[in-house]
């Protein structure tokens, strides 16, 4: 049987492998977090790219409704850009394809592009480092 007053405890070795099995748990664990808040931040960036591709996709089709003429393709800035020097966050091109995929409705396929710099423009948002594709379709009005 041991004494009451042994003074047996744990060797250097054995906590300095606790320390280290330790040190690469919290490693890890610190690694999914940075790993979620980069995952957080982008899905944040998509969705707020989103909303105003889909108020443009709106305004495309109220122009269709209102329109004999039908709707155009172009380009915008979200926010608009108050001077040439100032950057957009996001860029977007929309297409316009006539008559598809049925007569009288027109197909808009809208490329909203974000974080490339300076090759990402309004004019190719495909250059940009991310970016998603909206594709609707707008009732053209009946003559």
């Amino acid at each position: 049987m041991p004494r009451a007053d042994s003074q047996d405890g744990f060797s250097i070795a054995e906590v300095l492998v606790a320390f280290g099995i330790l040190a690469l748990g919290m490693m890890a664990v610190g690694s999914m977090l940075l790993t979620s808040m980069s995952s957080d931040r982008f899905s944040v960036e998509q969705r707020q790219s989103d909303a105003p591709a889909v108020m443009r996709v709106e305004q495309l089709k109220a122009d269709a409704a209102d329109n004999t003429s039908g709707i155009t393709s172009g380009s915008a800035d979200f926010p608009p850009s108050p001077t040439p020097a100032a950057r957009a966050l996001y860029h977007y091109r929309w297409n316009v394809t006539k008559d598809s995929p049925a007569s009288g409705v027109d197909r808009i396929d809208i490329t909203v592009g974000w974080g490339g710099g300076a090759n990402c423009n309004n004019a190719t948002p495909e250059n940009c480092k991310y970016r998603t594709i909206i594709t609707n379709f707008a009732a053209k009005k009946i003559k």
